[in-house]
């Protein structure tokens, strides 16, 4: 009789060193999609009389970022767990280089409000990426000081991204500023490239579709607790973005 052999751990197949290069391309990944929602907020003004918008249709480019970074996680992370996490995260950052550099020519607030919400699909790309390449690499005591360091470096970027582009608005104006996340997504593209290898093994990978995924998340929101950690979460990040939109 033969013997059945076990799936094989994605440490297993794939014998990965979690090196420091890696794990702060992992905290970039993290970053850079949150950081496209508030480098601009500063020149939203600007923006605003530029393109002859009112001022609730302008917030409304921060409110499709924001739609998008939370659709692009929905997404991406049951395609990772199909594919892989090196694909998805390459295609999601040439995506976020392309779809910045739309914002940075669009002709009207319409044209920059759809723009802005592909930039959050592909900027939520790399948020799901990076924490689940995180679970790839590291377990027990290890990943939860990574997934801290994810919260504390996201929290943190959040506050200094819109104080980075309010120093960046004495030299560049809106449309500027959408080159230099372009920019910024064309470096980080390179990095993964060159330096992110594929941290999920095949036989770890699973065909689970979306609608695995539903039943999963009706599962999920019928647990009072973890609503209400939710809930917990949300209106701190609620409080978090009203301080980051009052402040511009």
């Amino acid at each position: 009789m033969t013997a059945t052999r076990p799936i094989a751990s994605p440490d297993a197949a794939l014998p990965i060193r979690a090196g420091r290069l890696l794990a702060t391309l992992l905290l970039v990944l993290t970053v850079f999609g949150p950081i496209s929602m508030d480098l601009y907020l500063p020149a939203l003004p600007s923006l605003t009389t530029e393109l002859g918008a009112t001022t609730s249709m302008a917030q409304l480019t921060v409110t499709a970022c924001l739609l998008g970074l939370a659709a692009g996680q929905l997404i991406a992370g049951p395609l990772s767990d199909r594919f892989g996490r090196r694909r998805p995260a390459l295609i999601g950052v040439t995506a976020y280089v392309a779809v910045s550099a739309l914002c940075a020519i669009s002709p009207t607030v319409e044209a920059l409000i759809g723009a802005r919400f592909a930039q959050g699909l592909a900027g939520g790309v790399g948020i799901v990426i990076a924490q689940a390449a995180g679970r790839d690499l590291y377990e027990g005591g290890r990943l939860i000081r990574f997934y801290g360091r994810l919260t504390v470096t996201g929290g943190f970027a959040a506050i200094v991204g819109p104080l980075v582009g309010g120093a960046l608005t004495a030299v560049l104006d809106w449309r500027g500023l959408f080159v230099v996340l372009a920019m910024i997504g064309a470096g980080i593209l390179l990095w993964l490239a060159l330096g992110f290898p594929e941290t999920l093994s095949v036989e770890a990978r699973t065909g689970a579709g979306f609608a695995v995924i539903a039943g999963d998340l009706r599962l999920l929101f019928s647990d009072r607790r973890f609503v209400g950690a939710v809930l917990a979460q949300g209106f701190v990040y609620a409080a978090l973005f009203a301080y980051l939109s009052g402040a511009t």
